[in-house]
């Protein structure tokens, strides 16, 4: 006998949902791309690449894919919201509460932080009324690379030079111990980064790694997606180096904007920022956290 859960209350009885597999893959794209609602986490992974990955969960008739949800853990204790799509407007808040309440089942056993970002007012709009508070806010600040930054004081025998092969695991700890668990990188979201970024870099010390920074561009801005130092080398002038070696970097690609995201809590980041020059920009996004 089917679960009366698996079915919509209003609508059509012959709508079900399920997890998604990676049969699925075409069906998706057909609702990415025709959806009414769509709110995709800004991540370093496209949604598709998280088929696999629990939990995922697709509300579908017999015609095609009407809705999907994704969330899964990464890094672990991390369950940021990938992708929520939905075809009919009129079906949103259906397909939402639905697909929420699956998702939100698998972590009774496998308990974590559910997190999104408000990037869109009717998305901002269904995470308050599910019960989502904001837990911070993204800042965006801006620095015209043309314009001098303020000198780096970093000490003489830090070395900053391209990431390597073998520095992948020492930066990792960088990111585990430079972030809390929501805005950490797991092991293969740092191998994906690594490899869409357009300039990445490490600050070395006697041979160790104390702080990095991944940064991608345009043809005409440059972007700080990473940038970690060890907290016991922090205020030693390591973020400040990372910073000018990457705005010498894109200048000589004729590249002279530069931003970057930070928490708007941040105040450490914030200060190293308008220090070299940044100003704070009128964007700003809710971070917003389920317990």
């Amino acid at each position: 006998m089917p679960n009366p859960l698996d079915f919509l209350i209003n609508g059509s009885h012959n709508t079900s949902i399920r997890p998604a597999s990676l049969n699925d893959r075409e069906g998706l794209v057909s609702l990415i791309h025709d959806g009414h609602a769509l709110h995709r986490h800004l991540d370093w992974m496209q949604p598709l690449e998280w088929l696999g990955s629990e939990p995922f969960w697709l509300m579908e008739n017999t015609q095609r894919i009407q809705a999907a949800l994704a969330m899964p853990t990464d890094p672990p204790g991390a369950a940021w919201i990938r992708l929520f799509a939905c075809l009919h407007a009129s079906r949103v808040q259906d397909a939402w509460d639905s697909l929420l309440e699956k998702c939100l089942a698998y972590f009774s056993l496998q308990p974590a932080s559910v997190v999104a970002i408000g990037l869109s007012a009717w998305f901002t709009q269904l995470l308050s009324y599910s019960g989502f508070k904001v837990y911070q806010e993204i800042v965006v600040l801006q620095a015209d690379l043309s314009k001098a930054f303020a000198v780096s004081r970093m000490a003489p025998e830090v070395v900053i030079r391209p990431i390597q092969s073998a520095d992948m695991e020492q930066v990792l700890s960088v990111d585990q111990s430079a972030f809390e668990c929501i805005w950490q990188v797991s092991a293969a979201g740092l191998e994906h980064a690594c490899e869409a970024a357009a300039y990445t870099s490490v600050a070395v010390v006697e041979g160790r790694v104390v702080g990095y920074q991944l940064s991608t561009s345009s043809p005409f801005s440059a972007h700080i997606a990473r940038l970690a130092v060890l907290p016991e080398f922090q205020s030693c002038g390591i973020g400040s180096g990372l910073v000018h070696d990457l705005r010498d970097t894109f200048l000589r690609s004729d590249i002279t904007e530069l931003t970057v995201n930070t928490q708007g809590s941040n105040s450490a980041s914030l200060h190293l920022y308008k220090k070299l020059g940044f100003h704070l920009t009128d964007e700003t996004f809710p971070v917003f956290m389920l317990h």
